[in-house]
């Protein structure tokens, strides 16, 4: 017969801290039961189940029952310490194998747990030997058995813990105080990111069994989140060298407008900021004043944006296309989609005031801690190229800092002010201020009108893609993050139903949004 109480071995003395109230500064209580291994009773026996109170003082020490008890119980649930801190109950055995734990708790510390084992024939112990194959980070496993109870009755994955505990960052894991001839579920995890369960029966008395326990990653939790995502573009070097040089073309012939060059274009744009009863008059004075020739003449350096920042622009888009970046939010009640809001694409940027359009995305985790996304985005390429060029012109020292000074720069409107006025009047009453008042709006005019040359056009482009990563997960198998490769198109529709696109790839990478 095995005595009316004995101490097991697997199960480590737990003590817990706190401070009474919770009040800052005050004394510190800990609270820990007085054996701390598992405590293994014959059904229907009685064992004293005593704690003590540190630093010693006077309180109400509350004692629980915690998991499958069957019929134990305690003589007494609520008992004043002595002047040591020692508090004790009575526990009355179930009257058949069980495994459950005693609770106990003060005011100002967390409650502590002791476990309790019940065998009518005698006791065994198993051996925990995970048998793990995932792509977690796994650093400490705890094992934990559970008498009367199998794994197919528990559908949660993971599943409570059992009450007889063992955690170690090495294995094997030996649980003692397993009731022999029981129907015995050990379950093993590491914390809450790998978890496996098996199924012990018919251990005789004194039996050590070696369990092997298959372990899986618990599947992946992608929602609800909100993750940094970033795709590196590389595009196909040749098609996008031709797809470019579309682009270049589109913004070229929007900034001169039918214009011969960059000066006449200017008139142009001057004209068009003119009250319509005035246009005449301009026109009359250009022509009869010989103003395109005068101007292309005073401005030598008007021509800079066709000649250099265009082909640079196409070089440097060519070379360093920038990335599709922005933040991915995956709600609760999302499905297998998320909110894509794009920050940058391409060279557009939102920090810039680009204008970009969010869009819903696939959004789904796969077995071995596969994630997939995949969507599309719009915009304009007339913009990109506009943001090429910007960065162009305004690269190096002493560089203008914005792109409107740099294009006054190459058409300096006191110099097309001067050149207009010869005998003060352009035409009309329009005077040098009046001159190099349409001077500026028709740069802003030649400006936009070349940037927004597809908006007008509605002419967008799509940048499709799809994302196949790799996630890192916490300990919870929450997704923190992933890396992995992505493939796209950008796909532009043409004339008459027909389309132009473009592959790209990449790699991807992702984290989680901070505030």
């Amino acid at each position: 017969m095995v005595p009316a109480a004995c101490a097991g071995s697997d199960d480590a003395s737990e003590s817990a801290t706190g401070s009474p109230g919770g009040g800052g500064g005050a004394t510190t209580v800990a609270v820990a039961f007085a054996e701390g291994s598992t405590l293994e009773l014959a059904p229907g026996a009685d064992a004293v189940v005593g704690v003590l109170v540190t630093p010693p003082t006077v309180t109400s020490v509350r004692f629980a029952l915690v998991g499958e008890h069957g019929d134990a119980s305690l003589e007494a649930s609520s008992v004043m310490t002595d002047d040591t801190g020692h508090a004790a109950t009575r526990l009355h055995a179930a009257t058949h194998a069980a495994t459950f734990r005693v609770r106990a708790a003060v005011d100002g510390a967390p409650g502590v747990e002791r476990a309790v084992a019940v065998g009518g024939d005698g006791f065994a112990t198993i051996t925990v030997v995970p048998d793990y194959g995932g792509h977690r980070d796994v650093t400490t496993w705890m094992a934990t058995a559970a008498a009367g109870s199998l794994c197919a009755e528990h559908a949660e994955v993971p599943t409570m813990d059992g009450p007889l505990q063992v955690q170690s960052s090495g294995v094997p894991l030996v649980l003692g105080g397993i009731p022999a001839g029981a129907k015995i579920m050990v379950t093993v995890r590491s914390a809450h990111a790998a978890y496996g369960c098996a199924d012990v029966t018919g251990l005789q008395v004194n039996e050590n069994r070696t369990v092997k326990v298959e372990v899986d990653d618990v599947p992946l939790v992608i929602s609800p989140v909100s993750m940094q995502l970033d795709l590196a573009v590389t595009p196909d070097a040749p098609a996008w060298t031709t797809m470019a040089a579309g682009w270049r073309k589109r913004f070229e012939d929007a900034l001169l407008g039918g214009a011969p060059s960059v000066s006449a274009a200017l008139l142009d744009a001057m004209a068009t900021a003119l009250p319509p009863e005035q246009v005449a008059a301009f026109q009359a004075a250009r022509a009869d004043k010989g103003w395109n020739a005068a101007i292309e003449k005073a401005l030598p350096k008007a021509e800079t944006v066709r000649t250099t920042w265009l082909p640079s622009a196409v070089t440097a888009l060519k070379q360093s296309p920038g990335n599709l970046r922005g933040e991915l939010v995956s709600g609760t009640t999302s499905g297998p989609f998320a909110l894509f809001a794009p920050l940058s694409l391409l060279l557009l940027d939102a920090k810039d005031g680009e204008e970009l359009a969010p869009a819903v995305v696939a959004w789904t985790a796969e077995p071995a801690d596969i994630v997939k996304s995949g969507g599309a985005v719009t915009f304009f390429p007339s913009r990109v190229m506009a943001a090429a060029v910007r960065s162009v012109a305004l690269a190096g020292p002493g560089a203008p800092k914005s792109i409107g000074a740099a294009l006054a720069a190459t058409m300096p409107c006191t110099t097309v002010a001067s050149v207009l006025t010869i005998g003060k009047l352009a035409f009309g009453t329009c005077d040098t201020a009046c001159i190099a008042s349409l001077c500026g709006a028709g740069i802003e005019t030649l400006w936009s009108r070349a940037r927004q040359a597809d908006d007008y056009a509605a002419h967008p482009a799509t940048l499709s893609f799809a994302v196949t990563a790799d996630a890192h997960a916490d300990d919870q198998a929450h997704l923190v993050g992933f890396d992995g490769t992505w493939n796209g198109t950008v796909t532009e529709s043409g004339l008459g139903g027909t389309s132009v696109t473009t592959p790209l790839k990449g790699k991807v990478t992702a984290k989680l949004t901070t505030e």
